[in-house]
């Protein structure tokens, strides 16, 4: 709060208001937030796993032999 103080200070009323109860925004803020978000996370394809080969086709590839050292 002090930065937000010192470069924003119009702001600090709000912020306090809506973190009053502690370090997470009340459950109603929260969803507010996300209702607003959803369009562009979907216009933007931001959810989900959108990678351009399937997930069967990634496997962990073991190496051939392994020397094992103390030094």
């Amino acid at each position: 709060m002090a930065w937000l103080a010192r470069s924003h200070p119009d702001l600090v009323g709000r912020y306090r208001e809506l973190y009053r109860r502690g370090a997470y925004l009340p459950p109603s803020y929260r969803e507010m937030l996300r209702e607003r978000a959803a369009p562009l996370i979907a216009r933007h394809r931001l959810a989900g796993d959108h990678r351009p080969f399937p997930r069967a086709a990634v496997r962990a590839v073991a190496p051939a032999s392994v020397q094992q050292a103390l030094f």
